[in-house]
């Protein structure tokens, strides 16, 4: 704890010592507060990116209304699944993750149909 600041944790308090233009860097830079209903969703991508090569890719299609994150998610992901440069423990690697958010505000759904008693 710091004798300053003594209310903030440490990692916090050295933050408030930084020059001006570093601390405003701190608060513009990029971040994703994961919360614990996207935990799932983070498990099931870990999954996909880690899991062996197979002949059929998989996939997930995340659909919620506007403003509710998923941006900020496809952002993390981004971020979280970089390229890593070869060292003498791990090979080199290069995720794929795709994000296509293009049109699917354009999307229409058509009405679901019962074929058993015609009845849509």
């Amino acid at each position: 704890m710091s004798a300053a600041y003594p209310h903030l944790p440490e990692a916090t308090a050295k933050l408030v010592d930084l020059p001006v233009i570093e601390r405003v860097g701190y608060v513009l830079t990029d971040r994703y507060v994961y919360h614990e209903q996207a935990a799932d969703l983070i498990r099931h991508v870990d999954f996909m990116v880690n899991k062996p090569r197979g002949v059929r890719p998989t996939g997930m299609v995340l659909a919620s209304p506007s403003n509710s994150g998923k941006t900020a998610f496809a952002e993390a992901l981004v971020r979280r699944y970089t390229s890593r440069v070869a060292t003498d423990q791990h090979p080199a690697s290069r995720p794929t993750v795709m994000i296509s958010m293009s049109g699917a505000h354009q999307v229409r759904i058509p009405a679901m149909v019962d074929h058993r008693s015609g009845n849509s």
